[in-house]
Formats: structure tokens, C-alpha cells, sequence
């Protein structure tokens, strides 16, 4: 029994420490990589809908009533380990009804989106949308020039698109492209990873940027177990392409160990370039090396984890050549470079005709897609695009810090109040207040457009994103509207608690820092704060 103890508290403190970073790849999961949140889902629930099966009874709870709950609640052990600050405030009205270390700044881990989803969305518009476009000069049935590719940041292109890519040259008549591919990432800087990222890390939510990505620029590595144990598990990898070189050893096992597959030994390096062939030291273009190793249970569901990429010039190049190529297209190598400019110049020619363009879906869906499963890449994605839409290509997260910090300005907050390092939350420097927080989620109502979109794109307590898995036997469920943040040590919430049909959202903020008894006590001191408010908004 000890030994199962023992064993039990080490699954339990395994799971506390990725499931913040895990949740950052939800969109990658799912059939059609990242493309999917282009389209909402036919049955996903509406914020404030009646809870589906046995509905949870609302008490009903007056303001004194909820005063003196909040105020219990902060005198426990849970909200008092580390920092715990709250402000909460009725929609559109000038004081809070209550307010707990209002103005002391803390990480607001990925309830920074909120910053970044909030300065994207209003300086571009919720329609906006990002164009990657294929260049080339057709002759007969061959490109006598490079295919050029130049992206805008579009942070959703998939595998699916660049399928869709290949099909198009080859309506067009396109069967060679002898010259290769030319990816020009020109409008973004050179700079893969924000400051607070760590570049070692090889887990997919660390993914670089990049002007012209596929899949989130990671590499899906999915384990679907032998019919019988003891065989070799058949490992998958997605996109697959000739950037990627894997070394797989995963073993099925007959029961007992299937949770290890979630936490397979999968490591990402890039192979150096040897001056010489040979089977241990390979030349020619840079490789990604993904090793998979670990055990698998017999009976299990195909699993899968994600690595990030080193080289996303590389990575989109050779992944769309390889879409070419299975459509009947012979393809010549890949390499990084510049579209040339109108007219001839630096004797590249003059710019070749656009063979194709595609188009993102619309701002507010990408929006949706970073705050309802905290997307990392899409954070990092978006404000460098907004920093080359404020202040010219290229654009970089410097850039896109000026223009957040504009926002930051138009609602009032004081620029030495606050610090922002990157657009994700992903660790790195940054600081905000409660206060802060509820006044972007409450000052947006002033424009429409963008008050509805914003509130659109969060999760939905027990239903959608990151808050689907919260528990399900609450009065939450369906009528809190929040964004996550999660970190080693970091536990945010904030967003809006609907009421009544007809009556005006609770907006409130949770930041708890330094906290110390582990994730799921902080995460009760939430659910706790959110039921005490869904009580007092369907009592008013």
C-alpha cells in the first residue's frame, strides 16, 4: 500500500506540472491542425445556455450574501499560499463590488492574451485576415521559375491547406517545378523565440514564429499500440516530410503502464552538417531528429505528444514539397530567400505572377482559436503581426509591445504600472493587476464589434477550451466565460459570469502566485469565487 501511495502521489505531481503547458496544444490535436478552429463546431454550447443533463440548483444569494462568502473564502489556508489578488465588478458600472489586492502586479501567465488578443483585434478589426501567396512563372507544364511562397503570419495555415496548395498548381497544369521552392518569412524579423521562452525545451508549446508556418510549427508524433504485447508500437508523425529524420523504439505492453505513453522520451535536435556523407555524420540540408522511446499499453487509445520545430522555413518548405510531390509534381530543393521586388532589380528579374493566394479565416476566429485553448504559438503569431501593421514590416515582438502598450494607454493604465515581455504569458517578465484586467474586459464594451468578439473567444466553464475539463456538478458550467493562465507556480482566471437573460455580466480577475499545495487547491478557491458570482448575478 505505501508503495501504491508513493507511486499515486508521483502520476499526481507529474500531471500538475505539463498540464498548464499541455493545454497550450489542444488545437493541434484535433483532425485538421489548427485549420479546425476556422470553423466553430455545429454543437458547441452558447455561454449562459442551461447546463445539458441534471441542471445544478442556483441557490439564490443576495450582495451581503456574497461579500461575506468572497470574504470567507480569502481568510483559507488555499487563498492565502503565495499571492492571491481578485477585483470583481458589475458590467459598466464605476466601483467594484470587491476588490482584494487590487493594484499589486503579478504574471498573469496566458491571461496576457487578453492584452494581446484585445490590441490585435482593435487596431486591425475583427475581419481582418492574412494572405500567404505562391509566386511563379509557368511555361507549358513547368515553373521556369522558383515557386516563391511569402507569408503575412497567418498562425492557422495546416498540412490540409498546403494540400490545397498543390492541388491548385496542378489544375493549373503545373507538373515541374525544377527550380524548388523559395520561402520568404521576410515579414517577420529572424528571432524564432520571444524573450521568456526557453529555446532548449523541445515541447510544442514553445513552437518559434514564423511569417510562413504549417501546423503551429510542430511535429504530432501519434503511438497506436500492436494487437499484441510485447510488438513494436507504430509510430506516426504529422506532417511527415523529408525535414524530419525519426528514431522510434516504443514497446506494447500488456497493462500497467499506459499512462507512461503520455510522457514518452520524445526529444527534437537538429542534426549538424557534416562536410562528408556518411551513414553517422549526413550532409546536405538540415534535419530535424525526433526520437520517440517508451512503452505503450496494449489496450490503449492511439496517443499522441508534440515537439517543436528548430527551422520553420525548412519545416513549411519541405512539407509543401512534399504535398507537391504527392500530386504527381516533380520538385527541386528548398531554400530560404526573397521574393524579388516589382520590376528588375539586383539582376533577379522582375517578380513573377501570383499563382495562388490563400486567405485566413477571419481575426476573430484566430482570436478564438489562441484564447479558448491558450495558444502559444497563435499569441507569439499575432502580435508580431500587429507590431508590422503598427510600425512596417518586419515585424517583432518589440514592435508588437509598442502597440500593446497604445493599448494600454487608451484604457487609462499607467505605463510604468505594468511590464510586458511577450504576447503569450509563456513565462518571461511580465506583470499586470486585477484591476487591469477587468477594466480591458469591461472598456471594451464601448466598441461593440469588438466587446462581442472578445467575449466570444473565451472558454466556457465545463464545456469548451481550457476550462472543458473543469468540473461538470457546478453552477459554472455554462455560464462562466474566462481565459487560463497556468504555470509552475501561477493560476489565473478572468473573463465574465453571466446571469440572467437580459441583465449585465459580472467581469472579475484572479491572479494567484507563489502558491505552494499544488494546482488543484488553487483551482478549487476559482470554482468556489465563480459559483459565489453565478449565485449573486442570477439573484439580481
Amino acid at each position: 500500500m505505501i508503495r501504491f501511495a508513493l507511486f499515486a502521489l508521483f502520476v499526481l505531481s507529474a500531471f500538475i506540472t505539463v498540464s498548464g503547458a499541455m493545454s497550450h496544444l489542444a488545437p493541434v490535436a484535433k483532425a485538421a491542425p489548427l485549420a479546425v478552429a476556422n470553423e466553430p463546431a455545429a454543437s458547441e454550447p452558447v455561454a449562459g445556455e442551461p447546463v445539458a443533463g441534471k441542471p445544478v440548483a442556483i441557490r439564490p444569494l443576495d450582495r451581503a450574501g456574497l461579500l461575506r462568502g468572497l470574504r470567507q473564502l480569502m481568510m483559507e489556508e488555499a487563498a492565502n499560499d503565495g499571492t492571491m489578488a481578485i477585483a470583481v465588478k458589475e458590467l459598466g458600472a464605476t466601483e467594484a463590488i470587491f476588490v482584494r489586492r487590487g493594484d499589486q502586479a503579478l504574471h498573469p501567465a496566458s491571461c496576457v492574451k487578453l492584452v494581446t488578443a484585445t490590441a490585435v483585434l482593435r487596431r486591425l478589426g475583427t475581419g481582418a485576415r492574412f494572405e500567404t501567396r505562391l509566386y511563379g512563372l509557368v511555361v507549358g507544364t513547368t515553373l521556369v521559375t522558383p515557386l516563391y511562397v511569402r507569408g503575412e503570419g497567418d498562425p492557422s495555415v495546416s498540412r490540409e491547406h498546403l494540400q490545397a496548395f498543390a492541388a491548385a498548381l496542378v489544375a493549373r497544369g503545373v507538373a515541374a517545378v525544377p527550380y524548388g521552392i523559395v520561402v520568404d518569412d521576410s515579414y517577420f524579423d529572424s528571432k524564432r523565440w520571444p524573450p521568456g521562452f526557453d529555446r532548449k525545451s523541445t515541447s510544442g508549446y514553445s513552437a518559434p514564429t514564423g511569417a510562413v508556418s504549417v501546423h503551429g510549427n510542430v511535429v504530432q508524433v501519434q503511438v497506436t499500440p500492436a494487437a499484441r504485447a510485447g510488438q513494436a508500437a507504430k509510430v506516426e508523425v504529422l506532417p511527415d516530410s523529408d525535414y524530419l529524420r525519426i528514431s522510434a523504439k516504443v514497446r506494447t505492453t500488456a497493462r500497467g503502464l499506459n499512462f507512461w505513453a503520455h510522457a514518452a522520451r520524445i526529444r527534437a535536435r537538429k542534426k549538424r552538417q557534416g562536410l562528408r556523407t556518411s551513414p553517422g555524420r549526413p550532409g546536405g540540408p538540415e534535419r530535424l531528429r525526433v526520437v520517440v522511446r517508451g512503452r505503450t499499453g496494449v489496450a490503449n487509445e492511439p496517443l499522441s505528444k508534440w515537439v517543436r520545430v528548430v527551422n520553420p522555413v525548412r519545416f513549411f518548405g519541405e512539407t509543401l514539397k512534399r504535398a507537391l510531390e504527392d500530386a504527381g509534381v516533380f520538385v527541386g530543393p528548398v531554400a530560404r530567400g526573397r521574393l524579388p521586388a516589382t520590376g528588375a532589380r539586383d539582376g533577379q528579374g522582375p517578380r513573377p505572377p501570383v499563382l495562388y493566394v490563400h486567405r485566413s479565416e477571419p481575426l476573430e476566429m484566430l482570436v478564438k482559436t489562441m484564447n479558448e485553448y491558450s495558444s502559444n504559438f497563435h499569441a507569439e503569431q499575432l502580435l508580431k503581426v500587429l507590431g508590422a501593421k503598427g510600425s512596417g514590416a518586419p515585424g517583432t515582438t518589440a514592435k508588437g509591445i509598442v502597440e500593446a502598450r497604445k493599448l494600454m494607454t487608451w484604457l487609462g493604465i499607467g505605463a510604468k504600472t505594468y511590464r510586458l515581455s511577450n504576447g503569450s504569458g509563456l513565462l518571461g517578465d511580465t506583470r499586470l493587476t486585477v484591476r487591469m484586467l477587468i477594466r480591458i474586459l469591461d472598456r471594451t464594451r464601448k466598441e461593440p464589434e469588438l466587446f462581442r468578439a472578445l467575449g466570444a473567444s473565451l472558454a466556457v466553464w465545463g464545456q469548451t477550451g481550457t476550462l472543458q475539463k473543469r468540473t461538470h456538478k457546478s453552477v459554472n458550467v455554462g455560464r462562466v466565460r474566462a481565459k487560463t493562465g497556468t504555470l509552475k507556480d501561477v493560476s489565473c482566471l478572468a473573463g465574465y459570469v453571466d446571469g440572467k437573460p437580459g441583465s449585465k455580466p459580472l467581469v472579475f480577475a484572479i491572479l494567484h502566485n507563489g502558491f505552494t499545495q499544488g494546482l488543484f487547491a488553487v483551482r478549487k478557491v476559482q470554482q468556489r469565487v465563480a459559483e459565489l458570482l453565478v449565485r449573486y448575478a442570477h439573484s439580481r
